[in-house]
């Protein structure tokens, strides 16, 4: 079953590399993870062990998008993708930064 609620914190995210390690930190992902836009959607929605909280909240995707366009637009596509399908429906959440 997955988790309720779970906050990413991007705000130490520089590059994708440095993204892939948050992502990893925060999901706990197998060893076997690749370290892949693919990689990210079949280990949070298809992997058995399920990692998508029905909330996600995201910290510092400003922050991201300002330092890597590339790798925040990849992020929030891929989510957003993933997301279309989901039963019962999942929420990502995008905190303000002040």
């Amino acid at each position: 079953m997955h988790p309720a609620e779970i906050t990413l914190d991007l705000s130490g995210c520089t590059n994708e590399d440095s993204l892939f390690d948050c992502l990893w930190d925060t999901f706990r992902f197998p060893p076997l993870y690749a370290r892949s836009w693919f990689g990210l959607a079949e280990n949070m929605f298809y992997d058995p062990e399920e990692r998508m909280p029905e909330i996600l909240k995201i910290r510092g995707f400003k922050i991201l998008s300002q330092v890597d366009p590339i790798s925040a637009g990849k992020l929030e596509a891929a989510l957003a993708e993933c997301l279309l399908d989901q039963d019962p429906p999942r929420k990502v959440l995008y905190e303000e930064e002040g």
